[in-house]
């Protein structure tokens, strides 16, 4: 059985239980010893593996890579291998989506490979992820949970609520008002955006080993471009 631990589709909010976990955290990376974070901990060379038909195998873990996510799974990391006494295996693959992670957890062979994910092939060998966010892409979802009805996963909420988008540092935004330029170019009568230029970094900064090629990403997904379509109606961004 796979597991999801689902973020809701809202403003970032950390409720009570989830801010507990964090203190949690807190307190096990400031007193880590004897290779355990709690202190009745139970010792990696006392930890066992998953059992099913005869089988061994570790809990397999898919990791997404941001922050939260990061901070999340290292709480539900000493959970299950210092409470519950199993060991870990994370997936050296980088999920370019919450889409990829859905193919993950099913037990598709190649889930990292957004053109051939490999379902024609299927072991369940990764048991949960934390924040995903597979709910953005319900026709997909729709379609693997009528195609694949026993190995999809189940799904359970983290806590707390989430939100996605894109933000410009406070020090841009200050050294553009220094110049008495707002970068809410709705609230100027006249706006160029070459005065703005220089109060970012150059393209050539970027590391572009971050980046994933189109054919890699969910910008080839056709249901999810045909539902950005469908409700913004831009043609030129599809």
């Amino acid at each position: 059985v796979s597991f999801f631990f689902c973020v809701g589709r809202d403003h970032p909010v950390i409720t009570f239980p989830a801010m507990a976990l964090l203190y949690i955290l807190a307190f096990c990376l400031a007193s880590q010893a004897a290779g355990t974070c709690l202190p009745n901990g139970v010792a990696p060379e006392r930890r066992k593996n998953l059992t099913k038909n005869g089988e061994s195998f570790p809990v397999g873990v898919v990791l997404q890579p941001y922050r939260s996510a990061e901070l999340a799974n290292g709480i539900i990391d000493i959970l299950i291998s210092e409470v519950l006494g199993y060991n870990l295996q994370y997936d050296p693959h980088v999920p370019a989506s919450s889409l990829e992670v859905i193919y993950a957890m099913i037990g598709c062979k190649t889930w990292y490979n957004r053109e051939s994910p490999g379902c024609e092939e299927r072991k369940q060998e990764l048991h949960f992820v934390v924040e995903s966010w597979h709910l953005l892409y319900p026709t997909t979802w729709e379609i693997l949970r009528q195609s694949y009805p026993a190995e999809i996963p189940l799904s359970a909420d983290m806590g707390y609520v989430g939100g996605t988008g894109q933000f410009i540092s406070a020090s841009v935004v200050e050294a553009a008002e220094t110049r008495g330029l707002v970068l809410e170019y709705y609230k100027m009568y006249q706006f160029a955006k070459d005065q703005v230029l220089d109060v970012f970094d150059s393209i050539a900064v970027v590391n572009t080993t971050y980046f994933f090629q189109c054919r890699e990403s969910r910008l080839n997904d056709n249901l999810t471009n045909f539902g950005y379509w469908k409700w913004t109606g831009d043609d030129s961004g599809v």
